[in-house]
């Protein structure tokens, strides 16, 4: 039995600490943070990763349930992270010893934070608000159904949206919400007063997402190296039945192109006429079926043909149509890696039913929005 000091004790104890807080002690949550280094400007990622403890620091004052990890996977692996401490989270600096791209580094690093419930991955070129991971949070646990969320992007130096969602048709993939003349899926407030959209699918310059989810979908193709792994991902999510949205009081800042130069398409060649072509081209392998999978297989083929020409003839270099060659080679030699990514799409939903839902966007919108912005989009 307690005796009056011990009952002293525990009263004691009680009054300093917050109920939640004992509630919490074996009901610890687990954030991984994958941050992703390439080049050679590495004090942006510095500022990056600033920015990201900061806002840890911040989330950890309201949640002390909460234990954050952070990994930079060093893709040019010219980081130096060794005297790089924090009070308020993990830093861990991963050197995979070769250049894996986002979607490689991203996967990897994802093993290495094998007990966090929850995981978020992040561009370099992306700086946090002080609450921007605490709101982020707090609207993610309001969802029962939320599959990927993403935060509230723009410009950095300039109050313009630079990515609310991604919206997506069956032919050309995944568009940003904020460059296409589209309406959203719906808006609405949840519980707590935090603002929420739901979108398609979400951008992949940062998102968070369950870790049973990511696995539950196998995550992404590592192969993809960058670019379209996030629309691949939405594609999954949504096929399972998840949703996908938009945390509007979530507010970060991205400096478009900052790790890879261009603003719709990439300025080095090999990104639009290899990377994106190629990605596009196995994403509808992946996601279609049956004669929906030859007509847009064929249709994707044909359209990213015709992009690199125009390229290649706008920017005088034979470099856009060698690549497309390439990236379609790549597309055709891999049938089995195909086949396997395929088995990985576990359907509750079909494609058919977002177009009947209107979830996606029409080829005929997409093909006259582009031929009226075809200027601003080759440049």
């Amino acid at each position: 039995m307690y005796n009056s000091y011990q009952t002293k004790w525990c009263l004691w104890v009680m009054l300093i600490i917050k109920p939640e807080e004992i509630a919490s002690v074996e009901n610890v949550e687990r954030l991984g943070i994958v941050i992703v280094h390439f080049g050679d400007d590495k004090l942006r990622t510095l500022v990056c990763l600033d920015s990201f403890i900061t806002a840890a620091s911040r989330l950890k004052d309201d949640k002390s349930f909460i234990e954050t990890s952070i990994v930079v996977a060093d893709n040019s692996g010219n980081l130096n992270l060794e005297n790089y401490k924090s009070s308020c989270c993990d830093v861990r600096h991963f050197n995979p010893g070769r250049n894996l791209g986002y979607a490689g580094a991203c996967y990897a690093a994802a093993k290495l934070l094998a007990d966090c419930s929850v995981l978020l991955f992040s561009n370099n070129d992306i700086i946090l608000r002080e609450n921007s991971l605490l709101t982020l949070f707090e609207t993610m646990k309001s969802l029962p159904d939320v599959g990927a969320i993403q935060p509230l992007v723009i410009a950095n130096g300039s109050s313009k949206v630079d990515s609310m969602g991604l919206t997506s048709n069956v032919l050309m993939q995944g568009f940003n919400y904020s460059n296409w003349p589209v309406k959203t899926v719906r808006n609405f407030v949840v519980g707590n007063g935090l603002k929420v959209m739901e979108s398609f699918g979400v951008d992949g310059m940062l998102f968070a997402i369950s870790r049973r989810a990511w696995e539950e979908v196998e995550g992404w193709d590592p192969e993809f190296f960058m670019f379209n792994e996030d629309n691949l991902l939405s594609w999954k999510l949504r096929l399972r039945g998840y949703k996908n949205y938009v945390a509007i009081n979530s507010v970060i800042c991205h400096e478009r192109g900052g790790t890879a130069e261009g603003y719709f398409l990439k300025k080095n060649s090999i990104f639009p006429s290899y990377y994106i072509s190629r990605n596009k081209m196995l994403s509808v392998l992946y996601i279609h079926e049956g004669a929906w999978l030859l007509m847009y297989f064929f249709g994707s083929s044909l359209f990213e043909f015709v992009k690199n020409l125009l390229l290649s003839i706008k920017n005088k270099s034979a470099l856009h149509i060698y690549y497309y060659f390439e990236a379609l080679t790549f597309v055709l030699s891999k049938h089995n890696h195909i086949t396997s990514e395929r088995a990985k799409v576990h359907r509750k939903l079909s494609v058919q039913s977002f177009l009947q839902q209107g979830y996606i966007l029409p080829i005929s919108t997409s093909i006259t929005w582009l031929l009226k912005s075809r200027n601003n989009i080759l440049e």
